[in-house]
């Protein structure tokens, strides 16, 4: 998932399937076969104070969660988790 609109320091945004884990890659030419990642934490905006998470499953009861990425019609970032139908908006903290 690419999103200029919910991504400053990051180009890209994606998932592992089965545990959620998120990961980024810093601008960079992603046509090269090697492409710098890195982990990402989520932190839920709407819970101020809540610690970060390392991963979709675990921001959601540690349930399987299937994520389906997407772009909201303003270019930022989304996803749909499949298993729950819970849908969230990217925005990168930096």
């Amino acid at each position: 998932m690419t999103s200029q609109a919910s991504f400053v320091t990051l180009a890209t945004l994606f998932a592992e399937l089965n545990s959620g884990t998120m990961f980024g890659t810093l601008p960079a030419d992603l046509t090269k076969t090697a492409v710098d990642v890195c982990y990402v934490d989520l932190v839920d905006l709407n819970n101020p104070g809540t610690d970060p998470v390392p991963s979709l499953n675990a921001f959601n009861g540690n349930a399987r969660v299937d994520p389906r990425f997407f772009r909201y019609p303003d270019g930022s970032a989304g996803v749909l988790l499949e298993n729950t139908g819970n849908y969230y908006r990217f925005l990168e903290m930096v």
